[in-house]
């Protein structure tokens, strides 16, 4: 009896330890990168909390190790250089892209989530999109490339 009871314990510990779960340290940070050469590598990211670590045979850890980088963000300088005014707009809602070499597709969202107006806009020009029958309220305006990837978002208020 002893020796069933003794394997039945070994076998649920022996399954918990190989189904033991592991922590990998990460960290989200707002920039980071890694580089290595034969002599050695060196990771960082910024904005993450420093721990450090010293040994002798040159080993030194400060934060975590992060031998990967996602970015998060980034400014996007195409975004900067799109005007869409007046806000608010009663009739006419102007887009500039002047600066803006490539074709945008706009989309203006009710405070639903639901599409109410779509059109695709050529660059280097300024449009004009009658918004008139839009009922008064909060929208957003969403403006995105060729492939789908946003460039800019912003609310607009419609008055009467």
């Amino acid at each position: 009896m002893k020796k069933v009871v003794l394997t039945i314990a070994s076998g649920l510990l022996a399954s918990g330890v190989l189904c033991a779960q592991s922590l990998e340290p990460t960290v989200i940070g707002s920039s980071g990168d890694h580089g290595s050469s034969t002599s050695g590598s060196v990771s960082w990211t910024l904005g993450e909390v420093m721990t450090e670590t010293y040994s002798a045979g040159n080993h030194l850890t400060q934060g975590f190790h992060q031998p990967w980088a996602t970015v998060s963000g980034i400014e996007d300088v195409v975004a900067n250089q799109i005007s869409v005014y007046p806000n608010p707009v009663q009739q006419f809602l102007s887009i500039d892209l002047q600066s803006v070499s490539g074709d945008l597709i706009l989309e203006i969202y009710d405070a639903a989530g639901k599409k109410v107006l779509s059109n695709q806009l050529l660059g280097n020009q300024v449009h004009q999109m009658d918004v008139s029958a839009l009922s008064a309220g909060t929208y957003i305006v969403s403006l995105r490339d060729r492939f789908s990837n946003p460039v800019k978002s912003l609310k607009l208020l419609k008055s009467k």
